[in-house]
């Protein structure tokens, strides 16, 4: 039991590891209720021809936009460069997990405490074995029921995330090993993206800071 904590302690303070969960989980997040999308995009198409271009338009932002928020967390895990934040910007990064636990408390609380309604999973015979499973998985209701739950776990994840990077470097020193190409390149365009004041892109700015202020660092 003790050790088990110790694991979950290690996998829910490190940056690293919660950019990794992060990345998995807003995926999963995304990748399930997809295929959900398709029938009411044919539906507009087909009702609203003129809308085609605008409705491919959409939905290949949407695309681009989910890509870049899950390869900034990639390149993140994969980066090994020394996060270095000054106080008032690791700030930021609390205030931001303070917004989100406000504006998602009644779901984050319904999830963690385990009130959401499982009968989605609890509901079938799963001794009738492999019938049993593909019915589930076909169900829409366990679509939209697991993707609102790894929809949630992301959120919750994102919160840790953001409590981890409070709690990093205060800006003191230098990092040893550069910001990865990539890392440096995705943080940017995010920025761009999003601009600032979305919580979800608070991470971002961060790390964009943190990666500025290691090559400044480095540079004196």
């Amino acid at each position: 039991m003790g050790y088990a904590l110790k694991m979950w302690s290690a996998w829910l303070t490190d940056v690293r590891k919660l950019a990794l969960l992060n990345c998995i989980f807003s995926f999963l997040s995304v990748l399930v209720p997809a295929q959900s999308l398709v029938a009411p995009v044919n539906t507009i198409k087909r009702d609203h021809p003129d809308w085609s271009v605008w409705v491919m338009l959409a939905l290949f932002a949407l695309v681009l936009v989910v890509a870049l928020f899950l390869t900034f967390f990639w390149a993140l895990y994969r980066d090994r460069a020394r996060i270095i934040l000054p106080a008032h910007l690791r700030l930021i990064a609390l205030g931001a997990a303070i917004v989100l636990l406000v504006i998602g408390f009644r779901t984050l609380g319904e999830w963690a405490f385990g009130i959401r309604d499982w009968s989605f999973v609890t509901q079938w015979e799963w001794r009738t074995g492999a019938q049993s499973l593909r019915g589930w998985l076909e169900n829409p209701v366990t679509v939209r029921e697991f993707a609102a739950s790894t929809g949630t776990a992301a959120a919750v994840l994102y919160v840790f995330f953001l409590i981890a990077l409070f709690r990093e470097s205060d800006g003191s020193g230098s990092s040893e090993v550069p910001a990865s190409r990539l890392l440096a390149v995705v943080t940017k365009i995010s920025i761009v993206v999003a601009g600032l004041g979305a919580c979800y892109f608070t991470a971002p700015f961060l790390i964009y800071m943190s990666i500025r202020r290691g090559g400044q660092a480095s540079q004196i």
